[in-house]
């Protein structure tokens, strides 16, 4: 029988699970882009632009050098031609 990993978090008495994580990531981005178009920051949405694959991280975190690379195009593409 195949038993399913337990691959929620505790947070004191609360299971976050990877749906809460999905959803608590989005606020936290959408957040940071608004915040950063009030004060005229560069704002780039990598969350939402990029295309990553599973092995773009090491865990939930931390990207592996393929999904640095990844990342570092793009940023390099969206910023090369910006003015400061």
């Amino acid at each position: 029988v195949y038993e399913m990993p337990n691959l929620s978090i505790d947070y004191g008495d609360y299971k976050i699970t990877g749906v809460d994580m999905y959803y608590m990531r989005n606020l936290l981005n959408e957040v940071v882009l608004q915040t950063c178009k009030s004060v005229g920051g560069v704002c780039i949405d990598v969350a939402n632009q990029v295309k990553f694959e599973d092995n773009d991280f090491y865990d939930r975190a931390h990207n592996t050098p393929e999904g640095a690379y990844k990342i570092g195009c793009f940023l390099y593409e969206s910023m090369k031609n910006l003015k400061f």
